[in-house]
C-alpha cells in the first residue's frame, strides 16, 4: 500500500488519484485472492484500506516539498511564462487536493490518530 500511495500522490493529479482509489485497493485484493488460490489471503480489504490511508497521510505531507522540488527543478527549462504559471498552478492544486483528503481522513475514519498524536 505504501508503493500505491506514493505512486498515486506523486504521479497523479487529484482527479485521477481519487478515481483510482475507488477501485485500486479492491483490485489488488482480487489479485491477491487469485494468487493465493482463494485461500489464506493474508489481508482483508479493510486492512489494505487502513494501510493505504496511513501511507497516504505520510505521502500527502511530503507532497508540498516534493512538488516544489519537482517544479523548481524544471522551471528554468520552460521558456514560456504562461506555461510556467500553468505548471505551478497544477502543482498547487495537486497539493491542495492532497491536504483536503488528508484533512477528511483525519476528521473522519482516522480521527483517533489526530486525537492521539495531534497531527
Amino acid at each position: 500500500m505504501s508503493d500505491l500511495a506514493r505512486f498515486l500522490t506523486h504521479c497523479c493529479d487529484g482527479v485521477v488519484r481519487r478515481q483510482a482509489e475507488i477501485f485500486a485497493i479492491e483490485f489488488y485484493h482480487e489479485c491477491l485472492t487469485k494468487e493465493f488460490g482463494g485461500k489464506n489471503v493474508p489481508y482483508t480489504i479493510e486492512q489494505l484500506k487502513k494501510a493505504y490511508n496511513f501511507a497516504f497521510l505520510t505521502q500527502a505531507f511530503y507532497g508540498i516539498g516534493i512538488t516544489e522540488l519537482m517544479y523548481g527543478a524544471n522551471k528554468d527549462k520552460i521558456e514560456s511564462d504562461s506555461l510556467k504559471s500553468a505548471y505551478y498552478d497544477f502543482a498547487v492544486l495537486k497539493v491542495l487536493h492532497l491536504f483536503e483528503d488528508a484533512d477528511q481522513l483525519l476528521e473522519g475514519e482516522m480521527k483517533e490518530m489526530f486525537e492521539k498524536y495531534g497531527l
